[in-house]
């Protein structure tokens, strides 16, 4: 069975320094994800399942919109992440779409846990 990489970073890793490129030297630094522990798996799962995105790193400040491809116009992907996650979860995320991330996945996560 191949392990999925967590999309989350090592509590001691708060920030980096880029070692090459235009900004080389400039320190990046990571926005918390304290919101996320208690829905880390359901992170995983809603960014391969809903979002299409794996393997990407999320934080208490990320937004579904934060994937949205570029030139997509919004109506139209907000549509069709509604649509996927009520296909995949039976959960309408109409309401807290315009939250942030952490936000959606509890309330996926407690509509779900409602419903049985």
């Amino acid at each position: 069975m191949k392990r999925r990489r967590s999309n989350r970073i090592k509590p001691e890793l708060k920030f980096f320094v880029l070692t090459e490129g235009p900004f080389k030297g400039k320190i990046v630094e990571f926005a918390a994800q304290e919101s996320l522990g208690f829905v880390s798996d359901m992170a995983d799962d809603f960014l391969a399942k809903v979002l299409g995105h794996p393997e990407a790193l999320i934080t208490d400040e990320s937004y579904i919109t934060d994937f949205e491809t570029w030139g997509e116009r919004t109506e139209r992907f907000r549509k069709q992440i509604i649509a996927r996650a009520k296909k995949v979860y039976g959960v309408d995320i109409s309401d807290v779409f315009d939250e942030p991330l952490p936000k959606v996945l509890h309330f996926i996560q407690t509509k779900r846990t409602d419903s049985r």
